[in-house]
């Protein structure tokens, strides 16, 4: 989870590179324990969307869209419209 949070962190000083390497090495993590423990699904999709932001400043849009595209279906039936917003401002509506 480290990764996830110094990712954050990366984002929101505007080192974006680094904070799409930080949420891809905590992807890395986090995918092995997913089978034991489905509610990571979430940090998971957190993890997506800030790395697709990342991403999308960097000028990688179609990149961003792919990496967020499953955490966006999960928000849209669970009802997350805060990061729904935030989404669709970085990377535009889908």
């Amino acid at each position: 989870i480290l990764p996830y949070l110094k990712g954050l962190y990366a984002l929101n000083s505007g080192r974006n590179s680094d904070a799409v390497a930080l949420f891809r090495q905590c992807e890395n993590f986090l995918k092995p324990l997913l089978p034991a423990l489905p509610i990571m699904h979430q940090v998971l999709d957190g993890n997506s969307s800030y790395c697709a932001i990342a991403l999308a400043r960097l000028g990688d849009l179609q990149g961003a869209r792919e990496v967020a595209s499953k955490a966006r279906t999960r928000y849209r039936a669970f009802g997350a419209p805060r990061i729904l917003d935030r989404l669709d401002r970085e990377l535009g509506p889908e």
